[in-house]
């Protein structure tokens, strides 16, 4: 049973994760202007990010067998304010891109935790809250970002969520089902017997192997990051190459997709789809996503890529959470390690998809490099297709 109090930390943890992920992205024109940096290393401060979600992959599950749930929550949260401070000083760009990896590192470790927490509970709506937690703070980012530009400076802004991460950090207990290193015969601090387990290392307790069901839903959830991450980055080139509209506007549009992922998980977050079967849920959820996608790919008026970016917003909505979820039920003998592993799923389409589809559009056009966005969706739908159902049901 989770206390009331563990879960409001949890929540309040994601918020100050998706306020800072977002932020970083947001902080890319001032790279350039305030820095000095060059035009090329203006979004450094990203890809540093996303190096920082590769990296909690292996250091992750290494804190939490170290210093327990409680103990890594403080650290996590302690380090996101320290980050943001860094960020800041706008001392320099090194400055600048050390933070940015402590967030990545910090914020793929406040996933984890609200992973490994409230998977497979009430069915998944407590784990959608938290994704929306983590949006909300998404959201407040850039707002408070572009009020304090124009009055403090934008590196005051970065500032709003320190008090609030520190307050967590002195805040966060130990539980008392915390994972602490154990003789060899325990993974994630609960005995598994007749579970096969892999080597025993030094200073670490025995895990057992992520089975292949776990990996089918991590290549599910790879494929739908990286369609995900495109609709942010390269929607609004297709509305202007397809509608005709200008630049700006399909900007204002492209805002429409994140307008679809608050609203959807404010309403799975009701509850709302959690009767439903996970594998059918993920299947509804990526084939909305698909004929969203295919409404800005052949649409010629901006009403229509509208409705499309809206929709496969809606889509995409409870993707992450939904899938999570299933992923780590998938291995119930390594919740920590299998959350932790998530974080490549997030990180590695981060890095590769928006640049390979730039790519594509620059030899073939960005119109024949969106339908790669639709395979990824329907190779998503392929993938699921051979998840053994009684993990996903």
């Amino acid at each position: 049973m989770i206390s009331r109090r563990d879960t409001w930390i949890a929540y309040l943890l994601m918020v100050c994760q998706g306020f800072l992920f977002y932020t970083v992205g947001y902080v890319t024109p001032y790279v350039e202007s305030e820095l000095g940096a060059p035009t090329w290393a203006s979004a450094l401060p990203s890809t540093a990010m996303a190096v920082g979600l590769l990296v909690a992959a292996a250091l992750v599950p290494r804190v939490v067998h170290a210093l327990g749930r409680g103990g890594a929550v403080r650290l996590w949260a302690a380090l996101l304010a320290g980050a943001a401070i860094a960020i800041a000083a706008a001392a320099s760009l090194p400055v600048l891109l050390a933070g940015s990896l402590v967030i990545g590192v910090a914020g793929a470790g406040s996933l984890t935790h609200s992973v490994t927490t409230f998977a497979g509970r009430q069915g998944g709506v407590l784990l959608m809250r938290a994704t929306l937690a983590s949006v909300v703070g998404g959201v407040a980012g850039p707002l408070v970002l572009s009020a304090a530009a124009r009055s403090l400076g934008w590196n005051i802004g970065v500032l709003a969520p320190v008090p609030l991460a520190l307050a967590l950090a002195v805040l966060a207990r130990p539980r008392p089902d915390d994972v602490r290193p154990r003789p060899v015969g325990f993974t994630d601090g609960v005995a598994r017997a007749g579970v096969p387990r892999g080597p025993a290392r030094p200073g670490r307790p025995a895990e057992p192997p992520l089975p292949r069901a776990y990996w089918l839903v991590w290549a599910f959830l790879a494929l739908c990051v990286a369609a995900e991450s495109s609709f942010v980055t390269w929607a609004a080139q297709v509305a202007v190459v397809r509608t005709g509209i200008e630049l700006a506007d399909a900007t204002a549009l492209g805002s429409l997709f994140v307008v679809g992922l608050v609203a959807g998980r404010v309403i799975l977050g009701t509850g709302a789809g959690s009767r439903v079967a996970p594998a059918r849920l993920l299947a509804g959820m990526a084939a909305m996503a698909v004929a969203g996608g295919v409404l800005v790919w052949l649409g010629s008026w901006a009403v229509v890529t509208g409705l499309g970016l809206l929709g496969a917003g809606l889509g995409m909505a409870g993707v992450w959470a939904t899938a999570a979820g299933v992923a780590v039920a998938a291995a119930p003998g390594s919740p920590v390690i299998a959350g932790a592993r998530l974080n490549l799923a997030t990180g590695l389409p981060m890095l590769i998809a928006p640049l390979l589809l730039g790519v594509v559009a620059s030899l073939a056009g960005v119109l024949i490099a969106w339908g790669a966005v639709i395979a990824l969706l329907l190779g998503a739908l392929v993938v699921l297709r051979l998840v053994p159902r009684s993990p996903i049901g």
